[in-house]
Protein backbone atom coordinates (compact mmCIF):
# COMPACT_ATOMS: atom_id res chain seq x y z
CA UNK A 1 0.00 0.00 0.00
CA UNK A 2 1.45 3.39 -1.03
CA UNK A 3 2.36 5.46 2.03
CA UNK A 4 3.66 8.67 0.47
CA UNK A 5 7.09 10.32 0.38
CA UNK A 6 9.34 9.42 3.31
CA UNK A 7 12.51 10.84 4.82
CA UNK A 8 15.86 9.22 4.05
CA UNK A 9 15.94 7.49 7.44
CA UNK A 10 12.67 5.63 6.83
CA UNK A 11 13.70 4.58 3.32
CA UNK A 12 17.21 3.44 4.31
CA UNK A 13 15.86 1.42 7.23
CA UNK A 14 13.26 -0.25 5.00
CA UNK A 15 14.61 -0.34 1.42
CA UNK A 16 12.25 -3.20 0.53
CA UNK A 17 9.37 -0.71 0.86
CA UNK A 18 10.80 1.81 -1.64
CA UNK A 19 8.51 2.19 -4.67
CA UNK A 20 11.00 2.87 -7.46
CA UNK A 21 13.39 0.06 -8.44
CA UNK A 22 16.29 2.38 -9.35
CA UNK A 23 15.95 4.27 -6.08
CA UNK A 24 15.81 1.03 -4.10
CA UNK A 25 18.94 -0.29 -5.82
CA UNK A 26 20.82 2.96 -5.12
CA UNK A 27 19.87 2.80 -1.44
CA UNK A 28 20.99 -0.84 -1.22
CA UNK A 29 24.28 0.06 -2.95
CA UNK A 30 24.97 2.90 -0.52
CA UNK A 31 24.19 0.67 2.47
CA UNK A 32 26.52 -2.02 1.10
CA UNK A 33 29.28 0.57 0.53
CA UNK A 34 28.89 1.58 4.19
CA UNK A 35 29.52 -1.99 5.32
CA UNK A 36 25.79 -2.63 5.79
CA UNK A 37 25.73 0.10 8.44
CA UNK A 38 22.53 2.10 7.84
CA UNK A 39 23.53 4.89 10.22
CA UNK A 40 26.87 5.28 8.41
CA UNK A 41 25.13 5.30 5.01
CA UNK A 42 22.76 8.05 6.19
CA UNK A 43 25.64 10.12 7.56
CA UNK A 44 27.42 9.86 4.19
CA UNK A 45 24.51 11.70 2.53
CA UNK A 46 25.86 14.97 3.95
CA UNK A 47 28.91 14.68 1.70
CA UNK A 48 27.31 12.73 -1.16
CA UNK A 49 23.76 13.92 -2.02
CA UNK A 50 21.27 11.24 -2.97
CA UNK A 51 21.11 11.24 -6.76
CA UNK A 52 19.74 8.50 -8.98
CA UNK A 53 19.16 8.01 -12.71
CA UNK A 54 15.49 7.39 -13.53
CA UNK A 55 14.40 6.90 -17.16
CA UNK A 56 17.75 8.24 -18.37
CA UNK A 57 17.61 11.43 -16.30
CA UNK A 58 19.52 12.18 -13.12
CA UNK A 59 17.44 13.26 -10.13
CA UNK A 60 18.36 14.51 -6.67
CA UNK A 61 15.71 13.35 -4.22
CA UNK A 62 14.88 15.04 -0.92
CA UNK A 63 12.23 12.46 -0.03
CA UNK A 64 11.59 8.92 -1.23
CA UNK A 65 8.19 7.43 -2.18
CA UNK A 66 7.54 4.29 -0.13
CA UNK A 67 4.96 1.61 0.43
CA UNK A 68 3.82 0.45 3.86
CA UNK A 69 3.26 -3.10 4.99
CA UNK A 70 -0.33 -4.06 5.67
CA UNK A 71 -1.72 -7.05 7.57
CA UNK A 72 -4.67 -8.44 5.60
CA UNK A 73 -7.28 -11.10 6.34
CA UNK A 74 -9.67 -12.89 4.00
CA UNK A 75 -13.40 -12.48 4.60
CA UNK A 76 -16.48 -13.96 2.95
CA UNK A 77 -18.24 -11.46 0.73
CA UNK A 78 -21.70 -12.11 2.14
CA UNK A 79 -20.44 -11.22 5.63
CA UNK A 80 -19.15 -7.76 4.70
CA UNK A 81 -20.67 -4.63 6.20
CA UNK A 82 -20.95 -1.44 4.17
CA UNK A 83 -18.21 0.10 6.33
CA UNK A 84 -15.85 -2.79 5.44
CA UNK A 85 -15.86 -2.14 1.69
CA UNK A 86 -13.26 0.65 1.77
CA UNK A 87 -10.75 -1.76 3.33
CA UNK A 88 -10.86 -4.28 0.47
CA UNK A 89 -7.33 -4.52 -0.96
CA UNK A 90 -8.03 -5.21 -4.64
CA UNK A 91 -9.35 -2.07 -6.35
CA UNK A 92 -11.48 -3.81 -9.01
CA UNK A 93 -13.07 -6.06 -6.39
CA UNK A 94 -13.62 -3.12 -4.05
CA UNK A 95 -15.42 -1.17 -6.77
CA UNK A 96 -17.58 -4.18 -7.73
CA UNK A 97 -18.63 -4.79 -4.11
CA UNK A 98 -19.28 -1.07 -3.56
CA UNK A 99 -21.46 -0.96 -6.67
CA UNK A 100 -23.54 -3.90 -5.45
CA UNK A 101 -23.91 -2.33 -2.02
CA UNK A 102 -25.12 0.88 -3.68
CA UNK A 103 -27.71 -1.14 -5.60
CA UNK A 104 -28.90 -2.52 -2.26
CA UNK A 105 -29.13 0.95 -0.74
CA UNK A 106 -26.38 0.17 1.76
CA UNK A 107 -28.59 -2.42 3.47
CA UNK A 108 -26.51 -5.34 4.72
CA UNK A 109 -29.34 -7.89 4.68
CA UNK A 110 -30.34 -6.99 1.12
CA UNK A 111 -26.66 -7.14 0.09
CA UNK A 112 -26.26 -10.57 1.65
CA UNK A 113 -29.35 -11.90 -0.13
CA UNK A 114 -28.21 -10.31 -3.39
CA UNK A 115 -24.72 -11.83 -3.45
CA UNK A 116 -26.08 -15.25 -2.50
CA UNK A 117 -28.70 -15.18 -5.24
CA UNK A 118 -26.54 -13.43 -7.84
CA UNK A 119 -22.81 -13.65 -6.97
CA UNK A 120 -20.57 -10.71 -7.86
CA UNK A 121 -18.24 -11.29 -10.83
CA UNK A 122 -15.60 -9.03 -12.29
CA UNK A 123 -16.17 -7.85 -15.84
CA UNK A 124 -15.01 -10.48 -18.30
CA UNK A 125 -14.73 -13.21 -15.67
CA UNK A 126 -17.32 -15.95 -15.00
CA UNK A 127 -15.79 -16.73 -11.60
CA UNK A 128 -17.88 -15.45 -8.65
CA UNK A 129 -16.14 -13.49 -5.91
CA UNK A 130 -16.74 -15.46 -2.73
CA UNK A 131 -14.08 -13.93 -0.47
CA UNK A 132 -12.00 -10.77 -0.36
CA UNK A 133 -8.78 -9.59 1.27
CA UNK A 134 -9.22 -6.67 3.65
CA UNK A 135 -6.73 -4.45 5.45
CA UNK A 136 -6.96 -4.91 9.21
CA UNK A 137 -5.02 -1.95 10.55
CA UNK A 138 -3.03 -4.34 12.77
CA UNK A 139 0.58 -3.45 13.55
CA UNK A 140 3.05 -6.14 12.46
CA UNK A 141 4.89 -5.62 15.74
CA UNK A 142 1.85 -6.85 17.67
CA UNK A 143 1.83 -10.21 15.86
CA UNK A 144 3.92 -13.36 16.14
CA UNK A 145 4.27 -16.28 13.75
CA UNK A 146 2.68 -19.50 15.01
CA UNK A 147 2.61 -21.65 11.86
CA UNK A 148 4.92 -22.17 8.87
CA UNK A 149 4.61 -23.94 5.53
CA UNK A 150 7.03 -26.55 4.20
CA UNK A 151 9.56 -23.90 3.09
CA UNK A 152 9.60 -22.21 6.49
CA UNK A 153 7.49 -19.22 5.43
CA UNK A 154 5.16 -17.96 8.15
CA UNK A 155 1.54 -18.57 7.15
CA UNK A 156 -0.18 -18.22 10.53
CA UNK A 157 -0.10 -15.25 12.91
CA UNK A 158 -1.41 -14.56 16.41
CA UNK A 159 -1.89 -11.32 18.31
CA UNK A 160 0.54 -11.18 21.21
CA UNK A 161 -1.13 -8.57 23.37
CA UNK A 162 -4.73 -9.60 23.92
CA UNK A 163 -6.33 -11.46 26.85
CA UNK A 164 -4.29 -10.01 29.72
CA UNK A 165 -3.68 -11.82 33.00
CA UNK A 166 -2.83 -10.67 36.50
CA UNK A 167 -0.59 -12.88 38.64
CA UNK A 168 -0.61 -12.72 42.46
CA UNK A 169 2.27 -14.27 44.41
CA UNK A 170 4.48 -13.96 47.47
CA UNK A 171 8.17 -13.17 47.13
CA UNK A 172 10.99 -14.75 49.18
CA UNK A 173 10.22 -12.36 52.06
CA UNK A 174 6.54 -13.29 52.13
CA UNK A 175 5.46 -9.97 50.60
CA UNK A 176 2.32 -10.12 48.46
CA UNK A 177 3.02 -8.99 44.89
CA UNK A 178 1.13 -8.73 41.60
CA UNK A 179 2.07 -8.53 37.94
CA UNK A 180 -0.01 -7.87 34.82
CA UNK A 181 1.01 -9.53 31.57
CA UNK A 182 -0.50 -10.55 28.25
CA UNK A 183 -1.39 -14.17 27.72
CA UNK A 184 1.48 -14.42 25.23
CA UNK A 185 4.22 -13.47 27.69
CA UNK A 186 3.89 -16.44 30.07
CA UNK A 187 2.75 -19.01 27.55
CA UNK A 188 4.16 -18.28 24.09
CA UNK A 189 2.90 -19.77 20.85
CA UNK A 190 3.49 -23.47 21.54
CA UNK A 191 2.30 -23.38 25.15
CA UNK A 192 -0.86 -21.46 24.29
CA UNK A 193 -1.82 -24.10 21.79
CA UNK A 194 -0.93 -27.20 23.79
CA UNK A 195 -1.12 -26.27 27.50
CA UNK A 196 -3.58 -23.39 28.03
CA UNK A 197 -4.77 -24.81 31.35
CA UNK A 198 -1.41 -24.60 33.19
CA UNK A 199 -1.16 -22.03 36.02
CA UNK A 200 1.17 -19.06 35.79
CA UNK A 201 3.88 -19.06 38.43
CA UNK A 202 6.57 -16.60 39.35
CA UNK A 203 9.75 -17.73 41.04
CA UNK A 204 11.42 -15.19 43.37
CA UNK A 205 13.79 -13.01 41.36
CA UNK A 206 12.90 -14.76 38.12
CA UNK A 207 10.77 -14.07 35.08
CA UNK A 208 7.33 -15.58 34.68
CA UNK A 209 7.41 -19.31 34.00
CA UNK A 210 5.00 -22.20 33.67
Amino acid sequence: MYDGAKAYKDAFQNPHLVVNNEVREEIERRIADAGNDVAKALKALKKSPFTVVINGEQHTLDTIPCYREEIVLRYKVDGLKATDVKYIVDKAVREAVAERYDECGGNQKLFQNSVNADPICLKGSPMPIKSVRCMTGLNAGSLAGVRKDGSGKIIGLAKTGDNHHVAFYRDENGKECSMITSRWAPYGASSMASRPWLPILRQPGCALSI
